[in-house]
This record gives structure tokens, sequence and C-alpha cells, in this order.
């Protein structure tokens, strides 16, 4: 039987084990920005960091505690940010962390481009 497994870290640097299935990096909580960290302080972001290496697929996720600001994405351009830093980089998706009350209608959206 096939097993998948997966994790996730806020490190670049962290790679995943070999065994691996999925990776995903953040917490990308600057939702505007698209950065980890917070607007005043930003940290990395997928739009222009590569994703590191890895045997299975690598992701970086949207959200997390403390992202601000609520609503988000709150209109196209704020979706297509999401879906260019997804298509860039190596980066094979987005995970969604939904801890600020984001628009999930806007998120679906991003599935049906």
């Amino acid at each position: 039987m096939n097993y998948v497994i997966g994790g996730w870290t806020q490190s670049l640097q962290d790679l995943a084990p070999p065994t691996f299935s999925y990776v995903m990096y953040g917490m990308v909580t600057n939702l505007e920005g698209l950065t980890t960290g917070t607007p005043s302080y930003p940290g990395w972001s997928p739009a222009s960091n590569p994703a590191p290496p890895a045997n299975g697929e690598v992701m970086w996720t949207y959200g997390g505690a403390g992202c601000t600001p609520p609503g988000m994405p709150s209109t196209p351009s704020y979706i297509d940010a999401i879906l260019d830093a997804s298509n860039m980089n190596g980066w094979a998706g987005v995970d969604f962390d939904d801890e600020c009350n984001m628009n999930v209608d806007g998120l679906i959206q991003l599935k049906c481009r």
C-alpha cells in the first residue's frame, strides 16, 4: 500500500526528507504583500524565492495564525498575484490556512482559472 506523507516548515532552509510526498512552506501571513512576517517586517515571498528542492511536491501556505488583512483575496488582482506566485520559481501550488476570515469564494476562483 502506498502512503502519502508530508510536512510543513517556516524556513526555506529546512529541506523535506526524501520520503515526503508533499512539503509546505510558510506561513505567508502578509496577504497583501505575499510575504511571511508582517507588512511592517516582511520575510520571504513565494513570488521572489524559488521553491526548495524536494523529491515530492513543494507548495507554499497562504494564511496562518496572525494573517492580515481579513477578507483576502479581496480583488481579482490579488487572486492573480496568488496564481503568479504559485506558477513562479518552481512552486507546485498553494495550501490555504484560513485563520483570518479569508474570502473563500475568491480562493475557489483560483481553481477555476
